[in-house]
């Protein structure tokens, strides 16, 4: 014997290189969801969408930059706001076209004192 490391746990030490370089890279999911809530709640910055979903701005800069990933109660978060709109879609499907104006105007309204309500804090 070479005095090396057996065959089985040099590979499994490269599987797990590998698994630890494919997660230390941005899901590419991850700048969408960000988008979609930026467009859809006529947010300015990621600092506004970091207040709106109570997460460090530095983590939504991370996850666009590559540098992070989104942890469980991020991805959370996001999925519940993202659902909130397509809750909003689908009963904006079925109503008269001012009732529609009315419930965006008031689901902008309440998010954006939600990010006034964090930059002051």
């Amino acid at each position: 014997m070479s005095g090396g490391l057996p065959f089985a746990t040099v590979r499994r030490q490269r599987a797990e290189h590998g698994e630890r370089q494919a997660a230390s890279a941005s899901d590419p999911g991850d700048v969408p969801w960000l988008t979609c809530l930026n467009a859809r709640f006529d947010l300015h910055s990621d600092a506004q969408i970091a207040d709106v979903l109570g997460i460090a701005p530095t983590t939504i800069h991370g996850v666009r930059h590559g540098k992070a990933r989104r942890g469980i109660l991020q991805r959370l978060k996001i999925l519940d706001r993202i659902g909130f709109l397509h809750r909003r879609q689908w009963l904006e499907n079925s109503l008269p076209a001012p009732l529609i104006a009315r419930i965006r105007r008031s689901s902008q309204a309440l998010v954006q004192q939600a990010v006034r309500d964090a930059e002051a804090a």
